[in-house]
C-alpha cells in the first residue's frame, strides 16, 4: 500500500467510492494531507475523506461519460423485454443512432438528445419539463423527422 498520497496512481485518486478504505488507511499516515486537499464527505463511512479535486478539467467525469457520443451503441440484451427488442430493430431498420445510457436497461438514448422508454411508449428530451404528448416508435420517428434528425428515416 501507498505510504503518501503522492505514490497513489492517478485512476484511484478519480474514484472515491472504490478507493474509500485506502484514503482511510493513508490517514493515519499522511495526517498534513488533511490542509491541502479539500473534504468530501461520504456519507456511507460516516467520516470525512480528503481527495484531490482539480477544477481545470472534467476529462472522466460523469457528465462526460454520460454523453451521446461516448455511450456505446446499443444490442439486445438476453433481459431485454418484447417492446425494447421491436423498438431498437425498427431504429436499426430506420437508420437511426441508438444507444443505451449503462445502468438504464429501460432508456434509449437518441441524436438531438432524444430518449425513448419503449416500454411504456413515452418521449423525452434532455432538459424538458415533461414527456411529448405523442408516444410509441412512430411517433418517436416522426418527431426526428421534424427535428431533422431521421437519419434514414423518410
Amino acid at each position: 500500500m501507498a505510504e503518501t498520497l503522492g505514490e497513489l496512481p492517478s485512476e484511484t485518486l478519480d474514484r472515491p467510492v472504490a478507493t474509500a478504505h485506502k484514503f482511510l488507511a493513508l490517514q493515519r499516515h499522511t495526517s498534513p494531507l488533511y490542509t491541502a486537499f479539500p473534504f468530501i464527505y461520504l456519507p456511507y463511512t460516516h467520516t470525512f475523506l480528503l481527495l484531490p479535486f482539480s477544477p481545470q478539467t472534467n476529462e472522466g467525469s460523469k457528465e462526460e461519460d454520460m454523453r451521446f457520443e461516448n455511450m456505446p451503441v446499443v444490442a439486445i440484451q438476453p433481459c431485454d423485454g418484447p417492446a425494447m427488442v421491436a423498438a431498437i430493430d425498427r431504429l436499426f431498420v430506420e437508420g437511426v443512432d441508438v444507444r443505451r445510457p449503462e445502468g438504464a436497461p429501460f432508456q434509449l438514448k437518441l441524436p438531438l438528445g432524444f430518449n425513448y422508454y419503449p416500454t411504456t411508449g413515452k418521449i423525452f428530451r434532455d432538459g424538458a419539463p415533461a414527456s411529448f404528448r405523442q408516444k410509441g416508435i412512430d411517433a418517436l420517428l416522426l418527431i426526428l423527422r421534424e427535428h431533422g434528425d431521421g437519419q434514414g428515416a423518410a
